[in-house]
């Protein structure tokens, strides 16, 4: 019987903690930036007759449409204001819908702009929604 033998060499390079590290992944847009984006996004597909109405759009997305109701609230905000919503950062993150229906049910933007500085001074939290106001 003929054995034979084989070596093998490995060589192992060491790496700095840096490469190490994985990249982090991107961080998720604010919860009610998402719904911000979801508003305009229910907005076009309505105008454009892809969906019928509400109802179709909770349908569609497995939710109700009271549901769809107040996200759609959204769109009743000054433009500013929405696009601010657009870029929350983590500092924003408790903010939320529920915050931000009662300010949406007014029908003057100023008094709108004027609402969210109250509410930043009541969570003394900044809320960059106040930037342009």
């Amino acid at each position: 019987m003929h054995s034979s033998t084989h070596k093998s060499v490995f060589q192992f390079k060491t790496r700095s903690k840096q490469q190490r590290e994985k990249p982090t992944a991107p961080k998720q847009p604010v919860r009610l930036s998402r719904l911000m984006a979801l508003a305009i996004r229910f907005e076009d597909l309505l105008k454009s007759g892809e969906v019928e109405d509400y109802s179709e759009l909770a349908a569609r997305y497995g939710v109700d449409r009271g549901r769809i109701s107040r996200i759609m609230h959204l769109r009743l905000l000054a433009p500013d204001l929405q696009e601010q919503l657009l870029f929350l950062d983590d500092s924003q993150s408790d903010l939320s819908l529920k915050h931000m229906i009662p300010v949406c049910k007014i029908a003057d933007w100023n008094r709108q702009r004027a609402c969210c500085k109250v509410k930043e001074l009541l969570t003394g939290h900044p809320i960059d929604l106040l930037q342009n106001g």
